[in-house]
Protein backbone atom coordinates (compact mmCIF):
# COMPACT_ATOMS: atom_id res chain seq x y z
CA UNK A 1 0.00 0.00 0.00
CA UNK A 2 3.31 2.14 1.02
CA UNK A 3 4.49 1.87 -2.32
CA UNK A 4 1.48 2.31 -4.49
CA UNK A 5 1.13 5.54 -2.43
CA UNK A 6 4.61 6.52 -3.28
CA UNK A 7 4.22 5.88 -7.08
CA UNK A 8 0.95 8.02 -6.79
CA UNK A 9 3.16 10.94 -5.12
CA UNK A 10 5.51 10.52 -7.61
CA UNK A 11 3.02 10.78 -10.43
CA UNK A 12 1.15 13.81 -9.47
CA UNK A 13 4.87 15.53 -8.71
CA UNK A 14 5.40 15.08 -12.55
CA UNK A 15 2.39 16.04 -13.65
CA UNK A 16 2.32 19.13 -11.24
CA UNK A 17 5.93 20.16 -13.06
CA UNK A 18 5.50 19.18 -16.56
CA UNK A 19 1.76 20.31 -17.36
CA UNK A 20 3.06 23.97 -17.39
CA UNK A 21 5.07 23.11 -20.53
CA UNK A 22 2.23 21.32 -22.33
CA UNK A 23 0.26 24.31 -21.61
CA UNK A 24 -0.12 26.26 -25.30
CA UNK A 25 2.06 29.07 -25.21
CA UNK A 26 0.01 32.35 -26.34
CA UNK A 27 0.57 34.09 -29.72
CA UNK A 28 2.15 37.34 -30.42
CA UNK A 29 -0.45 39.43 -31.92
CA UNK A 30 1.68 41.03 -35.13
CA UNK A 31 1.41 44.87 -35.36
CA UNK A 32 -1.50 45.81 -38.08
CA UNK A 33 0.11 47.81 -41.26
CA UNK A 34 -0.73 51.40 -41.72
CA UNK A 35 -0.12 54.29 -43.44
CA UNK A 36 1.20 57.63 -41.99
CA UNK A 37 1.30 60.89 -43.60
CA UNK A 38 4.75 62.91 -42.21
CA UNK A 39 5.45 66.38 -43.29
CA UNK A 40 8.81 67.40 -42.97
CA UNK A 41 10.29 70.77 -43.06
CA UNK A 42 13.20 71.71 -45.66
CA UNK A 43 15.45 74.78 -43.99
CA UNK A 44 15.16 77.36 -43.34
CA UNK A 45 11.47 76.50 -42.47
CA UNK A 46 11.59 76.14 -38.95
CA UNK A 47 9.45 72.78 -37.08
CA UNK A 48 8.91 73.33 -33.55
CA UNK A 49 6.65 70.09 -33.07
CA UNK A 50 8.76 67.04 -32.38
CA UNK A 51 6.57 64.57 -33.28
CA UNK A 52 7.23 62.96 -36.99
CA UNK A 53 3.56 63.38 -37.84
CA UNK A 54 3.47 67.44 -36.60
CA UNK A 55 4.86 70.22 -38.54
CA UNK A 56 4.41 73.41 -35.92
CA UNK A 57 5.49 76.66 -37.85
CA UNK A 58 6.04 79.54 -35.88
CA UNK A 59 5.14 83.12 -36.55
CA UNK A 60 8.41 84.30 -37.04
CA UNK A 61 10.66 84.30 -38.79
CA UNK A 62 8.35 85.03 -41.45
CA UNK A 63 7.82 81.94 -43.23
CA UNK A 64 6.02 82.56 -46.57
CA UNK A 65 8.67 81.18 -49.58
CA UNK A 66 9.35 78.47 -47.59
CA UNK A 67 8.95 74.84 -48.04
CA UNK A 68 7.74 71.70 -47.11
CA UNK A 69 7.47 68.17 -48.08
CA UNK A 70 4.31 65.64 -46.67
CA UNK A 71 5.57 62.17 -47.13
CA UNK A 72 3.36 59.15 -47.34
CA UNK A 73 4.61 56.19 -45.53
CA UNK A 74 3.34 51.93 -45.58
CA UNK A 75 4.64 50.58 -42.25
CA UNK A 76 4.90 47.12 -40.70
CA UNK A 77 3.30 45.16 -44.14
CA UNK A 78 3.90 41.98 -44.76
CA UNK A 79 3.66 40.16 -48.20
CA UNK A 80 2.84 43.90 -50.22
CA UNK A 81 2.30 43.18 -54.10
CA UNK A 82 -0.16 46.33 -54.02
CA UNK A 83 -0.99 49.81 -52.70
CA UNK A 84 -3.43 52.76 -53.22
CA UNK A 85 -3.36 56.64 -51.72
CA UNK A 86 -5.30 59.16 -51.78
CA UNK A 87 -3.86 62.05 -49.86
CA UNK A 88 -6.10 65.45 -49.48
CA UNK A 89 -4.21 68.96 -49.46
CA UNK A 90 -7.57 71.22 -50.23
CA UNK A 91 -7.66 72.33 -46.34
CA UNK A 92 -4.26 73.90 -47.06
CA UNK A 93 -4.65 75.59 -50.03
CA UNK A 94 -4.94 79.06 -48.40
CA UNK A 95 -1.88 79.47 -46.91
CA UNK A 96 0.31 76.51 -48.82
CA UNK A 97 0.58 75.55 -52.87
CA UNK A 98 1.79 72.36 -54.13
CA UNK A 99 5.07 72.48 -56.21
CA UNK A 100 5.71 68.70 -57.38
CA UNK A 101 5.52 65.52 -56.24
CA UNK A 102 7.72 62.57 -56.48
CA UNK A 103 6.16 58.85 -56.62
CA UNK A 104 8.74 56.69 -54.78
CA UNK A 105 7.09 53.48 -55.22
CA UNK A 106 9.58 52.06 -57.69
CA UNK A 107 12.65 52.57 -55.03
CA UNK A 108 10.72 53.39 -51.96
CA UNK A 109 10.50 49.85 -50.72
CA UNK A 110 6.48 50.03 -50.72
CA UNK A 111 6.61 47.69 -53.46
CA UNK A 112 9.10 45.27 -55.45
CA UNK A 113 10.49 47.19 -57.86
CA UNK A 114 11.90 48.61 -60.27
CA UNK A 115 9.52 50.71 -62.39
CA UNK A 116 9.91 48.07 -65.24
CA UNK A 117 8.08 45.82 -62.42
CA UNK A 118 4.96 48.35 -61.86
CA UNK A 119 1.53 48.38 -63.32
CA UNK A 120 -0.16 51.72 -62.50
CA UNK A 121 -4.18 51.06 -62.01
CA UNK A 122 -3.97 55.17 -61.04
CA UNK A 123 -0.76 57.40 -62.42
CA UNK A 124 1.04 59.29 -59.75
CA UNK A 125 -0.09 62.73 -59.64
CA UNK A 126 -2.25 65.65 -58.86
CA UNK A 127 -5.99 65.45 -58.87
CA UNK A 128 -8.73 67.97 -58.89
CA UNK A 129 -11.29 68.16 -56.75
CA UNK A 130 -13.30 65.40 -58.06
CA UNK A 131 -10.42 62.93 -57.58
CA UNK A 132 -10.11 62.04 -60.94
CA UNK A 133 -9.61 64.79 -63.40
CA UNK A 134 -5.41 64.88 -63.61
CA UNK A 135 -4.00 68.34 -62.95
CA UNK A 136 -0.71 69.38 -64.84
CA UNK A 137 1.96 71.96 -64.26
CA UNK A 138 3.67 73.72 -62.49
CA UNK A 139 1.74 75.67 -61.52
CA UNK A 140 -0.84 73.02 -59.96
CA UNK A 141 -3.59 74.94 -60.32
CA UNK A 142 -6.99 73.31 -58.99
CA UNK A 143 -5.17 70.57 -57.74
CA UNK A 144 -6.33 69.18 -54.39
CA UNK A 145 -5.33 65.35 -54.11
CA UNK A 146 -2.31 63.58 -54.89
CA UNK A 147 -3.59 60.05 -55.83
CA UNK A 148 -1.84 56.54 -56.59
CA UNK A 149 -2.85 52.78 -57.14
CA UNK A 150 0.17 50.57 -58.45
CA UNK A 151 1.04 46.57 -58.04
CA UNK A 152 3.91 45.02 -58.74
CA UNK A 153 4.33 42.13 -61.13
CA UNK A 154 7.46 40.52 -58.77
CA UNK A 155 7.63 38.88 -56.18
CA UNK A 156 5.50 40.01 -53.08
CA UNK A 157 7.55 42.10 -49.91
CA UNK A 158 7.64 43.07 -46.61
CA UNK A 159 7.64 46.32 -45.48
CA UNK A 160 8.88 47.65 -42.58
CA UNK A 161 8.96 51.58 -43.54
CA UNK A 162 8.21 51.80 -47.41
CA UNK A 163 8.04 55.31 -49.16
CA UNK A 164 4.83 55.70 -51.17
CA UNK A 165 5.42 59.63 -52.20
CA UNK A 166 6.85 62.64 -51.72
CA UNK A 167 4.50 65.60 -52.13
CA UNK A 168 6.38 69.35 -52.24
CA UNK A 169 4.49 72.24 -50.80
CA UNK A 170 5.53 76.05 -50.59
CA UNK A 171 3.73 78.61 -48.34
CA UNK A 172 2.06 81.47 -49.92
CA UNK A 173 0.87 82.96 -45.92
CA UNK A 174 0.56 82.71 -42.44
CA UNK A 175 -2.61 83.51 -40.06
CA UNK A 176 -2.90 86.76 -39.05
CA UNK A 177 -3.44 87.82 -35.25
CA UNK A 178 -6.98 88.10 -35.70
CA UNK A 179 -7.68 84.57 -37.34
CA UNK A 180 -5.63 82.97 -34.87
CA UNK A 181 -3.65 80.16 -34.77
CA UNK A 182 -4.30 77.33 -37.99
CA UNK A 183 -4.43 73.38 -37.05
CA UNK A 184 -5.07 71.81 -40.65
CA UNK A 185 -4.58 68.10 -40.93
CA UNK A 186 -3.20 66.18 -43.50
CA UNK A 187 -4.95 62.95 -44.10
CA UNK A 188 -5.60 59.77 -46.65
CA UNK A 189 -8.80 60.13 -47.76
CA UNK A 190 -8.96 56.61 -48.89
CA UNK A 191 -6.56 53.99 -49.22
CA UNK A 192 -5.80 50.35 -49.60
CA UNK A 193 -3.48 47.41 -49.39
CA UNK A 194 -3.06 44.15 -51.13
CA UNK A 195 -1.48 42.23 -48.64
CA UNK A 196 -0.64 39.40 -45.63
CA UNK A 197 -0.91 41.50 -42.96
CA UNK A 198 -3.96 43.24 -41.38
CA UNK A 199 -4.58 46.73 -42.50
CA UNK A 200 -4.91 48.55 -39.67
CA UNK A 201 -5.96 52.37 -39.07
CA UNK A 202 -3.96 55.55 -40.56
CA UNK A 203 -1.53 57.77 -38.68
CA UNK A 204 -2.51 61.31 -39.93
CA UNK A 205 -0.33 64.35 -40.03
CA UNK A 206 -1.10 67.79 -38.78
CA UNK A 207 0.33 70.86 -40.24
CA UNK A 208 0.31 74.13 -37.60
CA UNK A 209 0.63 77.06 -38.54
CA UNK A 210 0.91 79.71 -35.74
CA UNK A 211 -0.57 83.57 -35.95
CA UNK A 212 1.87 86.23 -34.18
CA UNK A 213 0.49 87.05 -31.07
CA UNK A 214 -1.99 90.84 -30.90
CA UNK A 215 -0.58 94.14 -29.92
CA UNK A 216 -1.87 95.07 -26.28
CA UNK A 217 -5.15 96.14 -26.06
CA UNK A 218 -6.35 94.21 -28.64
CA UNK A 219 -7.41 90.90 -27.13
CA UNK A 220 -10.39 89.05 -28.64
CA UNK A 221 -13.18 88.11 -26.17
CA UNK A 222 -16.06 85.45 -27.05
CA UNK A 223 -19.97 86.05 -26.86
CA UNK A 224 -22.35 83.29 -25.57
CA UNK A 225 -26.18 84.40 -25.94
CA UNK A 226 -28.70 81.88 -23.79
CA UNK A 227 -32.57 82.37 -24.41
CA UNK A 228 -35.35 80.45 -21.91
CA UNK A 229 -38.57 80.85 -23.18
CA UNK A 230 -40.18 81.39 -26.53
CA UNK A 231 -37.72 84.04 -28.11
CA UNK A 232 -34.60 84.38 -30.28
CA UNK A 233 -32.07 87.05 -29.73
CA UNK A 234 -30.28 88.77 -32.77
CA UNK A 235 -26.33 89.63 -32.30
CA UNK A 236 -25.10 92.68 -34.05
CA UNK A 237 -22.56 92.86 -35.39
CA UNK A 238 -21.89 89.00 -35.83
CA UNK A 239 -18.82 87.13 -35.02
CA UNK A 240 -16.94 84.27 -33.24
CA UNK A 241 -14.83 86.78 -31.21
CA UNK A 242 -14.96 90.53 -30.82
CA UNK A 243 -11.64 92.48 -30.55
CA UNK A 244 -11.60 94.00 -26.88
CA UNK A 245 -13.87 97.03 -26.78
CA UNK A 246 -16.22 95.88 -29.50
CA UNK A 247 -19.71 97.24 -28.52
CA UNK A 248 -22.40 94.56 -29.40
CA UNK A 249 -26.05 95.20 -29.43
CA UNK A 250 -28.32 92.24 -28.17
CA UNK A 251 -32.11 92.55 -29.70
CA UNK A 252 -34.87 90.01 -28.29
CA UNK A 253 -37.17 88.86 -30.28
CA UNK A 254 -40.27 87.21 -29.27
CA UNK A 255 -41.56 84.12 -30.68
CA UNK A 256 -45.31 85.71 -30.73
CA UNK A 257 -46.99 88.38 -29.56
CA UNK A 258 -48.17 86.46 -27.01
CA UNK A 259 -44.63 86.14 -25.40
CA UNK A 260 -42.27 89.06 -24.26
CA UNK A 261 -38.72 89.95 -22.72
CA UNK A 262 -38.88 88.83 -19.28
CA UNK A 263 -35.07 89.80 -18.12
CA UNK A 264 -31.31 89.49 -19.81
CA UNK A 265 -29.82 87.83 -17.04
CA UNK A 266 -25.73 86.93 -16.82
CA UNK A 267 -23.18 89.47 -17.41
CA UNK A 268 -25.78 91.62 -18.78
CA UNK A 269 -28.99 92.91 -16.72
CA UNK A 270 -31.95 94.69 -17.05
CA UNK A 271 -35.15 94.64 -18.77
CA UNK A 272 -33.92 97.07 -21.97
CA UNK A 273 -34.16 95.72 -25.65
CA UNK A 274 -32.37 95.94 -27.58
CA UNK A 275 -29.59 96.37 -24.96
CA UNK A 276 -25.89 96.63 -25.97
CA UNK A 277 -22.61 95.01 -24.58
CA UNK A 278 -19.11 96.59 -24.17
CA UNK A 279 -16.76 93.53 -25.07
CA UNK A 280 -13.97 93.71 -22.12
CA UNK A 281 -14.08 90.25 -21.27
CA UNK A 282 -15.71 86.53 -22.25
CA UNK A 283 -19.47 87.48 -21.21
CA UNK A 284 -22.16 84.93 -21.18
CA UNK A 285 -25.97 86.87 -21.66
CA UNK A 286 -28.95 85.11 -21.10
CA UNK A 287 -32.60 86.07 -22.38
CA UNK A 288 -35.27 85.32 -20.90
CA UNK A 289 -38.78 85.30 -22.29
CA UNK A 290 -42.58 84.98 -20.51
CA UNK A 291 -45.96 84.55 -21.75
CA UNK A 292 -47.13 88.19 -21.91
CA UNK A 293 -50.27 89.05 -19.93
CA UNK A 294 -53.17 91.20 -21.78
CA UNK A 295 -55.37 92.28 -18.65
CA UNK A 296 -56.04 89.32 -16.45
CA UNK A 297 -53.98 85.75 -16.36
CA UNK A 298 -56.65 83.29 -18.30
CA UNK A 299 -58.40 85.25 -20.22
CA UNK A 300 -58.05 83.44 -23.06
CA UNK A 301 -60.60 85.27 -25.56
CA UNK A 302 -59.51 88.68 -23.78
CA UNK A 303 -62.86 90.02 -23.38
CA UNK A 304 -61.87 91.10 -20.06
CA UNK A 305 -63.10 88.48 -17.60
CA UNK A 306 -61.99 85.27 -16.59
CA UNK A 307 -65.42 82.35 -16.54
CA UNK A 308 -66.74 79.43 -18.23
CA UNK A 309 -66.11 80.33 -21.79
CA UNK A 310 -62.60 80.81 -20.64
CA UNK A 311 -62.61 77.16 -19.13
CA UNK A 312 -63.98 75.68 -21.66
CA UNK A 313 -61.22 76.81 -24.31
CA UNK A 314 -59.33 76.02 -21.88
CA UNK A 315 -59.67 72.32 -21.30
CA UNK A 316 -59.85 72.33 -25.01
CA UNK A 317 -56.42 72.56 -24.66
CA UNK A 318 -55.18 71.02 -21.77
CA UNK A 319 -52.35 68.67 -21.63
CA UNK A 320 -51.31 69.95 -25.10
CA UNK A 321 -47.31 71.13 -25.84
CA UNK A 322 -45.57 73.67 -27.66
CA UNK A 323 -45.73 73.02 -31.36
CA UNK A 324 -48.20 70.86 -31.09
CA UNK A 325 -51.73 71.79 -33.16
CA UNK A 326 -53.69 73.79 -31.00
CA UNK A 327 -51.40 75.07 -28.34
CA UNK A 328 -52.54 78.37 -27.24
CA UNK A 329 -49.84 80.14 -25.66
CA UNK A 330 -51.86 82.41 -23.40
CA UNK A 331 -53.02 79.15 -21.55
CA UNK A 332 -49.46 77.85 -20.50
CA UNK A 333 -49.75 79.91 -17.63
CA UNK A 334 -46.75 78.80 -16.03
CA UNK A 335 -44.85 79.10 -19.22
CA UNK A 336 -43.46 75.61 -19.36
CA UNK A 337 -44.07 74.68 -22.84
CA UNK A 338 -47.01 72.41 -21.67
CA UNK A 339 -50.78 73.13 -20.58
CA UNK A 340 -51.36 71.09 -17.37
CA UNK A 341 -52.21 71.21 -13.54
CA UNK A 342 -49.67 73.91 -12.57
CA UNK A 343 -51.43 75.84 -15.41
CA UNK A 344 -54.84 74.78 -13.95
CA UNK A 345 -54.12 76.15 -10.15
CA UNK A 346 -53.34 79.53 -11.62
CA UNK A 347 -56.31 79.59 -13.87
CA UNK A 348 -58.30 78.43 -10.76
CA UNK A 349 -57.22 81.28 -8.84
CA UNK A 350 -58.30 83.89 -11.37
CA UNK A 351 -61.77 82.14 -12.05
CA UNK A 352 -64.30 85.05 -11.73
CA UNK A 353 -62.23 87.89 -12.32
CA UNK A 354 -62.68 91.18 -14.59
CA UNK A 355 -61.88 94.08 -15.50
CA UNK A 356 -64.95 96.39 -15.20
Amino acid sequence: MMKLIKVLTLILALILIVAPLLVARPAFAQPESAYTVQPVAIAPLINNNVSIYGLDVPATPLAVGDNFTVQIHLVNATGVSGVEVHFFFGNILSYAVPTGYIDELPTGGALTGPASKLLYGISAGFYAADGVTPVSGPPYTGAEYYAVAAASTGAPIDVTNGLVAEIMFQITAQPTATVGDQFLPLTLTSDSIVATSTQGPDIEGMLTLRAPPLPPGQQQYTLTVNVVGNGTVTVSPQSATYLSGTVVTLTAIPESVNFTLSAWSGDTTGTQNPINVTMDGNKTVTATFRVAVYGIPGDLNHDGVVNLQDLVLFASVYGLKKGEPGFIPEADLANQGVINLVDLVTFAVTYGKNLH
